[in-house]
């Protein structure tokens, strides 16, 4: 149903205007909106901008915070590193003096054991990384069935 159908013409200004106090506060209602507006605008550009500040200051401190803790973990890779290195030395020493001194099954029988002990110590470790797995997994089984109940 369109209004020209019932006879009403939308160009067509109405009999009565209201009167001239009543436009004049709506003019001025919409101007205070439209400058209330404006206000709120500038508070959210404010907001936005504040927020991006703080996110950059943010970014910054765990930028610092990531690379001392990457300062530390390389320190204390190295520390490591020539820990294991000096008694890696310290071993082959004393195999090459047992050699000197004819001490050829003492060598044989240190190796021996040696890998007796890593053979224990790389099964154990991998028995405890299966281990840690499989608690782990059901850890989080457990927590996420105990949210469904």
């Amino acid at each position: 149903m369109s209004s020209k159908k019932e006879g009403v013409d939308n160009n067509r200004l109405p009999a009565q205007l209201p009167p001239e106090d009543i436009l004049r506060q709506m003019v001025q209602n919409q101007s205070e909106e439209l400058q209330l507006r404006q206000q709120e605008n500038d508070r959210n550009r404010e907001l936005d901008q504040k927020n991006f500040d703080f996110s950059v200051k943010a970014l910054a401190a765990q930028s610092d915070d990531r690379r001392d803790q990457r300062e530390k973990s390389i320190s204390f890779f190295k520390i490591r590193a020539l820990f294991f290195l000096f008694v890696l030395a310290a071993v082959l020493l004393f195999f090459a003096w047992a050699l000197k001194l004819g001490k050829d099954g003492l060598v044989a029988d240190m190796i021996g054991d040696a890998m007796y002990l890593l053979g224990g110590a790389f099964g154990g470790y991998g028995f405890g990384k299966i281990r840690g797995a499989r608690d782990a997994l059901e850890k989080e089984q457990a927590r996420y069935y105990d949210k469904d109940s």
